[in-house]
């Protein structure tokens, strides 16, 4: 009697399982509970962009495919549209963000829209730094503010080279918040290193007069240049972007060059 209760007990669970499972995955809806957190890339549908200065209202008869590899684009730098339709499944309001790294996009645009009107529209990119961003942080991050039971759609315009994925993360705020404590932690103990070593080899290079200390100071300068460019601390600073830009390219080569001299 006791095992055919057992039985009986893990059939329902695998049934409430499979009941879930099609319930998260019906008509490519992203439901949104109580998770900490949720990956969005399976969710996403892409379609060509035509015209860089078209908006979500012009994409109406567009096609949608799962695959962003399965439609041509005309040109080598032409955009595309990333959707992903979500839903709070939950009877109170929520404030979520959209997260992802700051990887090398010439420009992404993300659109909100609610009952098919946008209600936000913020604007990113390699040479633009999201200013209105809801923390002061080198990813990039976008703010999901959903009604109890309310249905959105995100669109993003991405426009690269190599048609990067981008796999964006639906994070609460106490997520953000942990997880830029231990973010920041390691990147200030990892640019404490590196200003540790500059110290050292330049006191070393007074002292014993070897060019090789020069190599290695020189390496790790443009290393910081690089990584504070790269994590967008320097857009911070509001430096005109082609200095950025030309910044990056100098650090990100000169260091592999000094690092060759030294070695």
């Amino acid at each position: 009697m006791y095992i055919h209760e057992r039985i009986k007990m893990m059939l329902r669970v695998f049934l409430l399982l499979i009941l879930h499972l099609g319930y998260a995955f019906a008509d490519g809806i992203l439901f949104l509970g109580n998770n900490a957190s949720y990956e969005v890339l399976s969710y996403s549908e892409y379609s060509a962009v035509k015209d860089m200065d078209e908006l979500p209202h012009d994409l109406e008869h567009n096609l949608w495919y799962k695959n962003k590899r399965d439609f041509k684009r005309d040109k080598n730098h032409q955009g595309y549209w990333v959707r992903i339709k979500v839903k709070n499944v939950e009877n109170i309001s929520k404030e979520l963000y959209l997260m992802d790294e700051r990887r090398y996009v010439y420009s992404i645009e993300y659109y909100l829209l609610k009952n098919a009107k946008v209600t936000t529209h913020r604007k990113d990119g390699f040479y633009v730094k999201e200013k209105l961003s809801c923390f002061n942080a080198s990813q990039r991050i976008f703010p999901l503010f959903l009604e109890a039971n309310a249905e959105a759609e995100i669109l993003f315009k991405v426009q690269n080279y190599n048609m990067l994925d981008m796999p964006f993360k639906i994070v609460t705020k106490s997520y953000l918040v942990k997880y830029f404590q231990l973010y920041s932690f390691l990147q200030g103990a990892f640019f404490s290193v590196l200003l540790v070593m500059i110290i050292y080899n330049l006191i070393t290079y007074f002292i014993v007069r070897t060019r090789v200390y020069l190599y290695y100071l020189a390496y790790v300068l443009l290393l910081v240049i690089y990584q504070a460019n790269y994590f967008g601390y320097l857009k911070l600073l509001d430096f005109n972007p082609v200095i950025l830009s030309i910044s990056l390219i100098v650090g990100g080569i000169g260091f592999m060059i000094f690092v060759v001299f030294f070695i």
